[in-house]
């Protein structure tokens, strides 16, 4: 190690003033990795992550939803893996992850990431972080085997199929034939977008306390945030603060929408 010192601080004083000895050519490919990474590649983020996994657990969740946050569908369904495995000690802070979650994989099983589709059909049929529901899961379980049906690698095809012959032996014809309905309807959405399964963690959340009517006027009270129509207001949730609207309010109901989406849902006072 001394030596090599030596040599480099020969030739370092060899150059002319105001040179530098550059040895990108000669560096380990996981440093010229690293280097991509840290210039903002999200693709190297992620294979940057997976190389360190074994030396640096920690490092590796950084760099996973570094790649994650810029839209990059491997890294946010490892994000979602990462959330169902992380340890948690309470029921509200398990919520919390399960819900984190269901956040991640729609972002990639919208992007067309079959292994986000397939973990969204498990989070409805286990009510995990999603409201149980079985028209869903087998919606998303359809999704992902048609997603992998032009695959070059079989296995993933008959490993969905396989879920979804699971799932259809749970559920009712109605459920399986709406399902199927929707997922002929499925379409990619846009990075930007908000996605209807963000939507649905949003509005299972809300709840309406009060409608109070003064006069020609109205006001809604949701989630200790009081409204009048046409109102936005941000609204605090366990993990997010959306912006809503409150759209209308009429007898025991108010309909809120989620800001700059077409995203509505009605409310009814309990």
């Amino acid at each position: 190690m001394k030596a090599r010192s030596t040599v480099v601080l020969a030739l370092l004083c060899l150059l002319p003033a105001g040179a530098t000895l550059s040895f990108g050519a000669t560096l380990p490919d996981l440093a010229q990795l690293k280097i991509a990474a840290e210039s903002g590649d999200a693709i190297a983020q992620f294979e940057y992550a997976q190389r360190i996994a074994i030396t640096n657990a920690a490092e590796r969740i950084v760099w996973i939803q570094r790649s994650a946050e810029q839209g990059y569908a491997p890294a946010q369904d490892s994000m979602a893996d990462y959330c169902v495995k992380k340890p948690a000690f309470e029921p509200r802070t398990r919520r919390a992850l399960d819900r984190e979650a269901a956040r991640w994989a729609s972002r990639a099983a919208f992007q067309g990431f079959a292994g986000s589709q397939c973990r969204l059909s498990d989070y409805y049929d286990r009510g995990a972080g999603l409201a149980k529901d079985p028209i869903a899961a087998y919606m998303w379980i359809e999704i992902a085997v048609r997603t992998v049906s032009g695959d070059t690698n079989p296995t993933m095809g008959i490993l969905y199929k396989g879920y979804r012959d699971a799932l259809i032996a749970r559920t009712t014809t109605e459920n399986i034939a709406e399902g199927q309905r929707r997922a002929a309807e499925f379409k990619p959405m846009k990075l930007a977008q908000i996605n209807p399964v963000e939507a649905d963690l949003v509005f299972a959340e809300l709840k309406l306390s009060a409608i109070y009517k003064i006069k020609e006027s109205a006001s809604a009270v949701m989630n200790n945030v009081r409204f009048l129509v046409g109102e936005t207001k941000a609204v605090r949730l366990s993990d997010q603060s959306p912006e809503l609207t409150c759209v209308a309010i009429k007898g025991r109901q108010a309909q809120f929408q989620i800001k700059d989406t077409t995203y509505r849902t009605t409310l009814t006072l309990r």
